[in-house]
């Protein structure tokens, strides 16, 4: 299986410790969840009781075997120690249409929902609310510049301010990229952004999922290195910012396998449920128990208070050229960075903490044409001087390089090599920016 047949049918942040996350075996949710048919998309309730999920080409579902997905609901039997028996008339909502429950409202009594057939176009998401006669006829929230081309699946955080959704629209970079919503202050939902290419590949990116502080992305890939026909993979948001995340990492073994593997979703940072054809033709619904590993992940380096006041004194540098200041910068990049790269000795290949920052100053640049950027690389102060320029020009080449190839090519970008000159350069590229 490939995705999902749901909606075919329808149409460096400032941490000294981040979590690096292993799981136990898996185990595959019994009978009274899973059938002989396709089960997809759990999200659990936060008092962890209430299991939502779809089923698709089941005949109980509303409008028969051949309709769209329904919303079924199973729930834990403390007593029995079990998953009882599932049933789609638990909720009101379930139509001909496809339903699916893309996120829980923190005291878990409003659903967001998705509510789509193959004839109306996707105008946002929609939520529910729990009353003493149960569950209220869903209503429409607008988000304005959806463009859905077939597929599309969202996640609504708990807090109901933030969307991700994963859609192929007229930016995507191939198949379904992801892309983010935010609420703004007056309670209207900003036309969704590419998450970029750090996240987004020519592949499929589906079933996003936020880790309860918003730090964390996780979804399912087949453009990134892995397994077999999707992966799920995390990403840790960089900078506080929306627009730049961390290089993404396969969850591996036992999450992942040759098959598709997705809609991957935390409970309380302690249990995971995701839906996996591992064992058959159709997904279905396993969990895991989530063991927690302290790691060191990249810290946000802040620049000095006298950076770039003034242009070093190079032959690279230009009567003409215009530098910014430290508050220019600032102001351009919305927080105050160090923006040298640093390499380890003698390596001129850009390091993956060094891309995160790239992809952050690329993504800030690209629509500013009157900024242009100078790359002065330095040596490591060791070795011949030949060696060390040549060093340099290499380090600056493949700063450069990375511009270029993330939609930078309408910029000046100059690289120049230079012999180490100053003790506190070395092993570095300097990007310094100036006005066109």
């Amino acid at each position: 299986m490939v995705r999902s047949t749901f909606f075919l049918i329808a149409c460096l942040s400032m941490r000294a410790f981040g979590q690096d996350i292993s799981f136990q075996t898996v185990q595959k949710l019994p009978g009274t969840v899973n059938s002989e048919f396709e089960e997809s998309m759990p999200l659990l309730s936060p008092d962890g009781t209430t299991l939502y999920f779809t089923r698709f080409m089941h005949p109980s579902n509303i409008g028969g075997k051949y309709s769209g997905t329904d919303v079924w609901v199973s729930t834990f039997d403390a007593a029995r120690r079990g998953w009882q028996k599932s049933d789609n008339r638990k909720v009101s909502f379930n139509n001909r249409g496809s339903q699916a429950v893309v996120g829980i409202s923190a005291k878990g009594d409003v659903l967001y929902l998705l509510n789509t057939s193959s004839t109306k176009k996707v105008n946002g998401i929609y939520f529910s609310k729990l009353l003493s006669s149960g569950w209220t006829a869903p209503e429409l929230v607008p988000v304005e510049g959806i463009d859905s081309q077939g597929f599309f699946s969202p996640y609504v955080s708990p807090d109901f301010d933030v969307i991700i959704f994963s859609m192929k629209g007229a930016d995507s970079r191939g198949q379904e990229d992801l892309y983010v919503s935010i609420k703004n202050a007056n309670g209207q939902w900003g036309k969704p952004k590419n998450m970029g290419p750090t996240i987004n590949t020519s592949g499929f990116e589906i079933s996003p999922f936020l880790s309860a502080d918003k730090k964390r992305l996780y979804f399912s890939s087949d453009g990134h290195t892995g397994k077999g026909d999707a992966d799920v993979f995390y990403s840790d948001r960089m900078y506080d910012n929306w627009e730049t995340w961390s290089t993404p990492k396969n969850l591996g073994a036992p999450i992942n396998t040759k098959g598709f593997d997705a809609y991957f979703s935390l409970c309380g940072d302690s249990v995971a449920f995701f839906a996996s054809n591992r064992d058959g033709k159709f997904s279905d619904i396993y969990r895991s128990s989530v063991n927690k590993q302290k790691s060191v992940v990249p810290v946000q380096q802040t620049a000095p208070d006298n950076a770039y006041q003034s242009v070093p004194k190079t032959d690279s540098s230009k009567p003409n050229e215009v530098y910014l200041t430290s508050a220019e910068i600032q102001a351009l990049l919305g927080l105050k960075l160090d923006t040298r790269i640093k390499f380890s000795p003698g390596s001129f290949q850009v390091e993956d903490n060094s891309r995160e920052l790239l992809f952050f100053i690329a993504n800030k640049v690209a629509s500013r044409k009157d900024v242009a950027m100078r790359l002065v690389g330095y040596s490591d102060g060791t070795g011949s001087e030949g060696y060390g320029l040549e060093l340099a020009r290499m380090r600056a080449a493949s700063i450069r390089d990375f511009f270029i190839s993330n939609g930078l090519e309408y910029h000046t970008i100059v690289s120049q090599g230079n012999a180490d000159r100053n003790a506190s350069q070395t092993g570095l590229v300097e990007i310094l920016f100036y006005k066109r």
